[in-house]
C-alpha cells in the first residue's frame, strides 16, 4: 500500500508540472532495477535545429523538485556518451565495474538535485544527426545552448531553479563554454527565457594545453615510476620543460614515453585500477582502436594501442558491458523513447560509449581550450568548482593544479583557503579517513583533489562526489 501511495504521489506531482508528457517514460518497461524506480523518468530529444537533435534522460528531483536546483551532466571524450555517468557514476541505480547488475546507488546526485543527462555532440550516443557536420569547441557549445533553451521550453516549471553544469574530462571544455555562452545569452535575453545560471563543477577537466595532456603525463608517469631515470634526461634536454611536439627532437621523445606507457596493459583512468577487458559475445563489431582517445592533442596521433576486445566503443581498459547490453535492449529503447526525432521512425543506430572513429565524430578540439572562460567569468558571482582524482594519468592532478596557480598570477586572485583537508567515514575503521584537500580560490573557485581515485571520481568514490556536489549546491561545509 506504500508503495501505491507513493506512485499516487508522484502522479500527482508530474501532472501538476507542465513537464511533456510523451518524454514520460513508463519506468515498468525498463529492464533491471529501473523497473522499480518510484519517480518519474522523462527521455527524449531536444531540438539544435532542424537535422540536430540531442537525445537527454531526465532524473527530477526525489526530494522537492519545484525548489531544488537542476543539474546538466556531460561527459567528454570529445565523443563520448553522458549515459556513462548516468549508468555509472550518480545516477539512482549503477553498473558496478565488471558486472551486468544494476546496484541502487546511495549517493545519487537526484537525491537533492534535479538531474539532466544529455548526449552531445549530435552524433554521440542516441542524438541524432541528420548529415555530415564538422564539430568544434564553440559550435559544440552553441548546440548546447539551443538544447537547454529547448529543453527549458518543456520544463518551464523549472526555469526559476537554480541552474548548474557538470561534467568531466573533455568536458572540462563543454562545460565552462557553454557557460560562457549562457552568460553570454543571458544579457539580451528574451523575457522570460533566461537561464538561471548559478555556476559549474568539473572533474578531471582538460583545460589549457600549456599545462594538461603531454607535459602533464611526463610528470605524471615519472612521479610514479613509469619509466626510466635516463629517458627521464632526455626528456628533460629535448622538452626543456616546455613541451613542444612540433620539435622533432622533444616529439621522439614522447613518443618513446607513450609507446612504454600505452603498451602497458594499464588502466591510464585510474592506474591503481584494473584494466578490464568485456567481450560481448553477441556483437563483434569494433568502433575503430581503443587507443586513448583523450592523445587528440598529440600532433602525430600515435595509435599504437591495438583493441584488446573491449566491448565495442568503450576506451582501453574502460568497463562499458553494463551500459552496452542495457542500453541496447529492444525493451529500454522503446521504453526510453529512442527514436529518430525527424521521422517518428526506428532510429537504427547502435550506442556505444565512445564514438571512437575520428571521421564519424569529426571535431576539432580548439587550441585554447576552456582556460579562457575562467579569466572572463571570474569574480562574476558564479561557483566554479574544479576537483580532480590523483590517480589519473588521463587528466592528471598535476596540470589542474598549474593552470589554476597561472590563473591566479593572471588575474591576481588572493588564496583565501589554502590546502585543507577533509574526511570521510571510514570503509574499515570506525575513524574518519582523510579524503583529500581542498583550496578555495577569489572569485568563485574551489579546487578539490581526491586522494586515491581517478579520472571518474563520482563513479570510484561515489561518498566524495556527493560531497562536492553538495558543497556546490547547497554550501555544506567539507
Amino acid at each position: 500500500m506504500k508503495i501505491l501511495a507513493l506512485v499516487t504521489l508522484v502522479t500527482i506531482l508530474c501532472a501538476s508540472f507542465a513537464a511533456p508528457q510523451e518524454d514520460l517514460v513508463n519506468n515498468t518497461q525498463l529492464t533491471g532495477a529501473f523497473s522499480q524506480y518510484q519517480f518519474p523518468i522523462y527521455s527524449g530529444y531536444l531540438k539544435v535545429n532542424d537535422t540536430k537533435y540531442h537525445h537527454y534522460i531526465f532524473f527530477p528531483s526525489q526530494n522537492n523538485p519545484t525548489t531544488d536546483p537542476v543539474l546538466l551532466w556531460l561527459n567528454g571524450g570529445p565523443g563520448c556518451s553522458s549515459m556513462l555517468g548516468f549508468l555509472y557514476e550518480h545516477g539512482p541505480y549503477y553498473f558496478p565495474d565488471n558486472s551486468t547488475t544494476l546496484l541502487p546507488n546511495p549517493y545519487s546526485w537526484n537525491l537533492n538535485a534535479s538531474v539532466i543527462y544529455m548526449e552531445s555532440p549530435a552524433v554521440v550516443g542516441y542524438s541524432y544527426a541528420g548529415g555530415n557536420y564538422a564539430y568544434d569547441d564553440n559550435s559544440t557549445a552553441a548546440d548546447n545552448l539551443a538544447a537547454m533553451l529547448d529543453w527549458f521550453s518543456k520544463f518551464p516549471e523549472y526555469k526559476n531553479n537554480e541552474f548548474y553544469i557538470s561534467g568531466e574530462s573533455y568536458a572540462g571544455v563543454y562545460v565552462p563554454t557553454l557557460a560562457y555562452k549562457i552568460d553570454r545569452y543571458n544579457v539580451n535575453a528574451p523575457s522570460g527565457t533566461a537561464i538561471n545560471l548559478k555556476g559549474f563543477a568539473v572533474g578531471n577537466a582538460l583545460t589549457d594545453f600549456r599545462f594538461d595532456v603531454d607535459m602533464a603525463d611526463m610528470d605524471f608517469y615519472w612521479n610514479h615510476d613509469m619509466y626510466s631515470p635516463p629517458l627521464r634526461q632526455e626528456y628533460e634536454a629535448n622538452c626543456g620543460g616546455v613541451v613542444n611536439p612540433a620539435n622533432p627532437a622533444c616529439n621522439a621523445t614522447l613518443n618513446k614515453v607513450y609507446n612504454i606507457t600505452q603498451n602497458l596493459i594499464l588502466n591510464i583512468y585510474d592506474i591503481f585500477r584494473p584494466c578490464y577487458y568485456m567481450v560481448n559475445g553477441t556483437d563483434a563489431v569494433k568502433k575503430g582502436a581503443s587507443f586513448d582517445y583523450l592523445r587528440f592533442k598529440r600532433l602525430i596521433k600515435n595509435n599504437i594501442v591495438p583493441d584488446r576486445g573491449n566491448t565495442p566503443g568503450a576506451p582501453k581498459c574502460v568497463d562499458s558491458n553494463g551500459s552496452y547490453l542495457w542500453l541496447n535492449d529492444p525493451q529500454n529503447v522503446a521504453a526510453l523513447h529512442i527514436r529518430n526525432p525527424v521521422t517518428g521512425e526506428a532510429l537504427n543506430k547502435t550506442w556505444y560509449m565512445c564514438v571512437m572513429d575520428d571521421a564519424e565524430l569529426n571535431y576539432t578540439p580548439g587550441q585554447n581550450a576552456s582556460y579562457w572562460v575562467y579569466q572572463l567569468l571570474v569574480n562574476k558571482g558564479y561557483k566554479m568548482m574544479v576537483y580532480s582524482g590523483n590517480t589519473d594519468a588521463s587528466v592528471p592532478t598535476i596540470g589542474t593544479k598549474r593552470w589554476l596557480e597561472q590563473l591566479r598570477k593572471d588575474q591576481g586572485l588572493a588564496m583565501l583557503k589554502e590546502w585543507t583537508k577533509f574526511y570521510l567515514p571510514g570503509e574499515i575503521s570506525p575513524l574518519p579517513q582523510l579524503a583529500g584537500y581542498y583550496q578555495i580560490i577569489q572569485g568563485g573557485i574551489t579546487f578539490v583533489q581526491v586522494n586515491g581515485v581517478g579520472h571518474m571520481v563520482p563513479q570510484w568514490q561515489r561518498p566524495a562526489g556527493k560531497k562536492i556536489l553538495d558543497n556546490l549546491l547547497q554550501g555544506v561545509p567539507f
